[in-house]
Formats: structure tokens, sequence, C-alpha cells
């Protein structure tokens, strides 16, 4: 079992045909399961329909099988579920990406100078200043330390120490829910990604 944060992907959503509609972070898998708006598999691919025979049953687990802890119980959850023909899923509107997020990405690491840094000692720095109309999006975002960003200022383009100008960071492509792409896709989302290429 491993334990993840409710924001974490953890879970494929397949539509009624069996085919990858997208992916769900751990509080959205558990909510529409729990509330049985959506099919749960286990390892062998067995069909839960309801999480009371999930959670009252013996489903076959990954021995990696994402887990949330609530006060007083850890609560399993399905690596792929599937939707009924009456379930619409409406994935909620992204949050921009957080500070947080962006320094883990780059490992916490000025993009000028090459050092890491500690979290507190990180800012955002847009390639193209809001000043020269720079846009407060992630494909003008990188991340800085402090010192960096006051010596850089408003100036564009921008080299780091290295020599190169200095780009947005690199969005892993599971950030934004894309099957397939990334190194963190598991290992059983694998088939079903393969039933799209090959239709």
């Amino acid at each position: 079992m491993k334990i993840v944060e409710p924001e974490q992907i953890t879970t494929l959503l397949l539509n009624n045909a069996w085919n990858p509609v997208g992916l769900l972070c751990a509080r959205d898998a558990f909510v529409c399961f729990y509330n049985n708006k959506l099919s749960g598999l286990d390892k062998d691919y067995n069909l839960f329909k309801t999480s009371a025979a999930w959670y009252e049953g013996q489903p076959n687990l990954f021995d990696d099988q994402p887990v949330m802890r609530s006060v007083s119980q850890d609560w399993t959850i399905p690596t792929v579920l599937q939707t009924d023909r009456k379930f619409v899923y409406h994935p909620r509107k992204r949050k921009k990406m957080t500070l947080k997020q962006m320094c883990e990405i780059v490992d916490f690491t000025c993009q000028i100078c090459h050092k890491k840094h500690p979290y507190k000692d990180l800012t955002r720095e847009h390639i193209i200043p809001k000043c020269l109309k720079g846009a407060n999006n992630i494909t003008n975002l990188t991340i800085t330390c402090r010192k960096c960003n006051h010596k850089k200022g408003a100036t564009t383009p921008y080299f780091d120490k290295l020599g190169q100008e200095l780009n947005p960071i690199k969005i892993p492509k599971t950030f934004g829910g894309v099957i397939g792409a990334g190194d963190n896709d598991r290992e059983e989302w694998k088939m079903f990604a393969k039933k799209i290429a090959n239709s």
C-alpha cells in the first residue's frame, strides 16, 4: 500500500466502452467511487460495481495500491475506474500550478545560477516580464532564487550562468492528465492506452 495525498493523480477513468477518458486525483476518485458513481477494477480486472462490494469484499490489490487516510480508517483507491452510461465526468478546472509544485519539478534549483535553494528562497520568475506584457501563466514562468530574480529585473531575453537563454520550466506530461505520456503512468493503465493507439 502507498499513502497518497488527495490531489495526487492515482486513477485512470474509463468510459462505458472501456476507453480512457482521463486521470483522476485520489480525492475525486474516492468521492465518485464511494458514492457509487463509478465501478472499480482490482489487480485482476474484477469489476466492483459498488464501493461496499470493494471495501467489504476481497479485491486483489497491488503492492503499491494508493491509500488515503482518514482519522479512523485507511481507504484504498482503485487505480482504474469505469463510468456507467448515466455518469458524465466533469473535471474540475485545474488550479494554477503552485510555487511548491514548480519547485519540485526543478528539484528546488534556481534556473539562472543552477544552485539548489530552500523553498523559502525561491520565487516565480516571468521570462517576459509582466511590465512588457508577459503572460502570467506556466508558459512564461520559471523558478529562480531571490537574488537572481532581483538581478534579472525586466531584462529579456536573459541568459543563465551557462549562457543559455532562460526558458519556462518543462511540465511533466502527467501533470495535465495525459495517459501514456509520463513515467508516473501505472502499468495497468498501459493496456487501455494501447487500445486507443490501435483503434
